[in-house]
């Protein structure tokens, strides 16, 4: 599978609001987004017989994803910082990141029911 621009450009007009950073990228920086989103959701522990259809749109949602949510959140979720905050100010709580990166919402609900959940352990 190899994700094409326009397919993606398409899917994400027609189905998702959320796309003010999808919408402002150029070509060349939402080729290198849906690259990177469609290693990660290969990456994911999928059932033999997933649609392709419920992978390549679960691409598209994790590219348009990845360029709205900011980087420092991202790397600090890779750090496995649960939690951030200013004294006596705002604070987050970040849930660890089951897959090594943030799934994005849209992506969850085209690969429900495709992947292995819990994976023996030696």
């Amino acid at each position: 599978m190899s994700a094409v621009l326009a397919d993606a450009n398409t899917y994400l007009a027609a189905y998702c609001l959320n796309t003010a950073a999808w919408d402002a990228a150029t070509d060349a920086v939402k080729t290198k987004a849906l690259n990177q989103a469609e290693q990660e959701i290969l990456s994911l522990p999928w059932r033999y017989g997933a649609p392709g259809a419920n992978q390549a749109n679960a691409v598209y949602e994790q590219a348009a994803f990845g360029l709205e949510i900011t980087q420092t959140r991202a790397n600090l979720q890779a750090q496995g910082v649960t939690a951030a905050g200013i004294s006596g100010g705002a604070s987050e709580t970040y849930k660890p990141t089951r897959y090594g990166f943030p799934l994005a919402p849209g992506a969850q609900k085209w690969i429900r029911g495709w992947l292995i959940m819990s994976v023996p352990t030696r």
